[in-house]
């Protein structure tokens, strides 16, 4: 049965609450959009991306690519077992904070680049990641962040303005009566001893609180006023000191209604705003759904099928990877033929047939051989039928316009035209030491009479 991973834990003792609310929206699509039975989904850490071997999964990842690396952060790498659905891939860990050069994200031998193809298109949170695969020919779409899709709240009275991870220089700059009604909260927070699942659980019960409390948001975390927005909650974003030396990537996908606060300037900030439940917001999140709905029941669908297609050829693939290598028998025909006849000779040849496949560019496959044996003889050209022109830099002749001197010959390369080839090879008189049909005949339904008479005759 398919089973549908879900990351749960991110590799850290201390967690940005962020990582894991994207997590919470795959897991709503998961079960109140798909319904999915929650005995098919695999909670798991980002460290069994690399080493899980349990059944084949599909794992939709909408998290900064910096978890696709190994525990030492040299590659990244994916268990075979896994097909990764990119639905909210973003650079932002290569661009805030300097922390991994850009130019060197797609480097050989960082593993990224081969993902990407195996698992294109890639749907990116930020346009900035979208344009810069795009440019690396990777291809890649904007989907936004998928915490959009979180439902609208309860519309009623809500009292609590819930100050997260803000800046403390921007209390004085606050009105008072959102200092009155203010909560000092933090988005992020160390493990404390709870397992994966409790904190997993925590960190759900922390964006309840926010959904049923808050009347007005204030935060410096891109993932507390895009899920919150998306909720219905009034959202103010926060550009904290440390990114104003960078162009924070973050923002070119934040919804355009979340007000923003640059260089701690309120002034045209609305405090009474209200989030607009427009009809374009309700399409939004429509989109968002639909679309990532769709990548994930695509390559469930994809997996599910390949999977039993392979497994039902599987006895005969195991059959054919044992088989010892067939021998080249026209290979050795062909040798066979060119050291009984022509050896020695300086003499030239024809081949009947003039294929593309044959050739690799001006090489001819054939004429090397025959130059192994003997480079004194000379290809003069090819005899076909249909075709006429050059081939390989060399003429293509009609059954009736080549000529063979005392010493030439054909080697006749193409199945269809055995027969043709042998008739006129009959008519001209020719013997077997001018013709070597490499092909194989195919059998006619004279060959069946034939064979038939022989039998009867000898019984």
């Amino acid at each position: 049965m398919m089973k549908y991973g879900l990351l749960t834990y991110f590799g850290s003792s201390y967690c940005n609450f962020g990582d894991y609310v994207q997590s919470l929206a795959i897991e709503y699509l998961y079960l109140e959009v798909l319904k999915i039975p929650k005995d098919q989904i695999i909670y798991m850490s980002q460290e069994e991306l690399k080493s899980y071997d349990g059944e084949p999964m599909v794992l939709p990842y909408s998290y900064v690519l910096a978890f696709l690396l190994d525990a030492g952060h040299k590659k990244a790498e994916i268990s075979e077992k896994i097909t990764v659905v990119f639905l909210g891939a973003s650079l932002e860990f290569a661009t805030l904070y300097d922390a991994y050069p850009i130019e060197n994200f797609l480097a050989k031998g960082r593993g990224y680049h081969d993902l990407f193809l195996r698992y294109s298109p890639i749907g990116c949170r930020d346009n900035f990641t979208k344009e810069f695969l795009q440019n690396a020919g990777i291809s890649a779409y904007l989907q936004g962040c998928i915490t959009n899709i979180f439902p609208f709240r309860e519309e009623k009275e809500y009292k609590k303005v819930l100050l997260i991870d803000v800046p403390a220089e921007i209390l004085r700059k606050l009105p008072d009566d959102i200092l009155q009604n203010a909560e000092i909260l933090s988005n992020a927070s160390d493990l404390a001893g709870l397992s994966y699942k409790e904190n997993f659980e925590r960190i759900r019960r922390q964006y309840a609180y926010y959904r049923d409390h808050a009347a007005l948001i204030v935060s410096s975390r891109y993932h507390v006023v895009t899920p919150c927005n998306a909720m219905g909650i009034p959202c103010i974003f926060i550009k904290r000191t440390l990114d104003k030396h960078v162009k924070d990537i973050r923002l070119d996908s934040l919804h355009p209604e979340i007000q923003v606060v640059w260089d701690d300037d309120f002034s045209a900030i609305d405090f009474n705003k209200k989030v607009e439940r427009s009809k374009e917001f309700y399409a939004l999140k429509q989109r968002i759904e639909t679309l990532a709905c769709s990548r994930i029941q695509t390559a469930a669908v994809l997996q599910e099928n390949a999977r039993y297609i392979y497994e039902f050829f599987k006895p005969r693939i195991d059959w054919f990877t044992q088989m010892p290598n067939a021998d080249v028998s026209y290979k050795k025909r062909l040798s066979v033929y060119i050291r009984k006849y022509h050896g020695t000779s300086k003499g030239k040849y024809f081949i009947w047939g003039a294929i593309k496949l044959l050739c690799d560019g001006d090489t001819v496959g054939l004429v090397k051989l025959i130059e192994e044996v003997n480079p004194d003889l000379e290809f003069s050209g090819w005899i076909d039928t249909y075709k006429t022109g050059f081939l390989a830099k060399r003429p293509i002749y009609s059954p009736g316009d080549f000529e063979l001197r005392e010493r030439d010959f054909v080697v006749v390369a193409a199945e269809t035209a055995a027969s043709s080839a042998l008739k006129c090879f009959s008519e001209r008189g020719y013997g077997k030491e001018r013709y070597l049909i490499l092909a194989n005949m195919m059998a006619t339904q004279d060959d069946v009479e034939a064979q038939l008479k022989e039998r009867a005759a000898r019984s």
